[in-house]
């Protein structure tokens, strides 16, 4: 048995014949999913962490990434929903490796400049770059 999982922004175009018999169901991206996703992703990967490191992630995924949604999306097309998956991933990937909360604030910036905007052409590089400072001002050596 093989399954395909698509994702897309709308089924406008779709015949609804289609979407009967794929059986396809929309889930409309929203910022309680959003937050859902995110809190399930920290309550999972730093269990047995000070309250400190917690409360850092919550902050930052609450304060930076509605801004930086935006502009990954001006920049590269990408959904939400994939940018999220993308950064959710590569922290993953590091965070249990990461002790303080200082490594936290530099590995998360790093990941969410991989994730978000990884993919960003040459020539709008220096508009991230000057969006991305100031998000993330103190971590990333100035220019």
């Amino acid at each position: 048995m093989c399954r395909i999982i698509i994702e897309c922004c709308s089924l406008s175009n779709i015949d609804p014949a289609v979407v009967v018999v794929s059986a396809i169901k929309t889930v409309e991206w929203n910022e309680m999913l959003q937050k859902a996703l995110i809190r399930g992703w920290i309550t999972s990967n730093t269990k047995n962490r000070p309250a400190s490191f917690v409360s850092y992630l919550e902050k930052y995924m609450g304060e930076s990434l509605p801004l930086l949604f935006a502009t990954a999306k001006d920049f590269t097309g990408l959904s939400e929903l994939t940018l999220l998956n993308t950064l959710l991933t590569l922290l993953s990937s590091f965070i249990n490796d990461i002790k303080e909360a200082k490594q936290l604030k530099i590995v998360f910036a790093v990941c969410v400049v991989w994730a978000f905007f990884g993919t960003v052409c040459q020539e709008n590089r220096l508009k991230v770059d000057l969006i991305v400072r100031k998000q993330f001002e103190g971590v990333f050596p100035s220019a």
